[in-house]
């Protein structure tokens, strides 16, 4: 099937090659389906807005070059080989995508079944989430990653971690403290896990500098003693706090 791909490719016109892809992306035939969206992934310059025709919200249906509502369809495909191949169809067309619906979509695949999906649907949230809104649905799935034994899972979202947006006061906090805990668990993520908290707390300034004394957990500064500076849980937080105040994050401040 690749080399008929190869060939209408550089004899047909594009719209035509897309038709060809999402009739035989429809097939009952799992190799060919497999086949068809491979051949998508290496040819990104297809029909932008009809691109867009395959991810609404729609009952799949033979329109518009057969096109329609396919991809959200063969995210529930029965094989997760084609649930992969999906998201990084999604991913590759992420620009032609409404950024809202493909941040829903990704969320709601890191709770698929199978491994593999998750940590697909992971790994195309980092390629397009920067500036993310990120609201409590989307923080109990990052939050349920978090407690995975599985380094993969916790390592993407650290990496989320740092380059979405917290909307809600409460959440960023909640989301803090849950990475604080996680690293009791795991101080083997120690590195990855300051890093996220720096770019976190760089984003969010102005819930760190309106929460300091309790993101440093103090309570009374009467009664405050000299930290435990060798202790990893103080040092995160430290980080986490000192991000707002370095200059190339915090012009405010001299």
């Amino acid at each position: 099937m690749g080399e008929v791909i190869e060939t209408l490719h550089t004899t047909a016109k594009p719209e035509a090659v897309l038709s060809f892809l999402c009739l035989k992306i429809k097939s009952l035939n799992r190799s060919v389906r497999k086949a068809a969206l491979e051949s998508l992934i290496r040819y990104p310059e297809l029909q932008p807005q009809t691109i867009k025709l395959m991810i609404v919200k729609d009952v799949l249906d033979r329109t518009v070059n057969h096109c329609r509502g396919i991809f959200l369809h063969l995210l529930e495909d029965e094989y997760y080989e084609i649930r992969i191949l999906t998201l990084q169809c999604l991913r590759t067309f992420s620009l032609y995508l409404d950024r809202s619906e493909l941040k829903e979509i990704m969320f709601y695949m890191v709770n698929d079944n199978n491994e593999s999906v998750r940590i697909e649907a992971l790994r195309a949230l980092i390629a397009v989430a920067h500036d993310y809104l990120i609201t409590g649905d989307d923080l109990s799935t990052m939050l349920m990653c978090l407690k995975d034994r599985r380094v993969q899972f916790r390592y993407y979202v650290y990496r989320l971690a740092g380059i979405v947006t917290i909307v809600n006061q409460e959440d960023f906090l909640n989301f803090v403290e849950r990475l604080i805990r996680t690293l009791k668990v795991f101080k083997e993520d120690k590195v990855h896990l300051y890093i996220a908290l720096r770019n976190l707390g760089s984003r969010s300034k102005r819930f760190v500098l309106g929460n300091v004394r309790q993101l440093l957990d103090i309570v009374d500064l009467e009664d405050l003693h000299e930290p435990n500076w060798k202790s990893i849980l103080y040092k995160a937080r430290v980080i986490l706090v000192a991000s707002c105040f370095e200059s190339n994050y915090y012009e405010g401040i001299r």
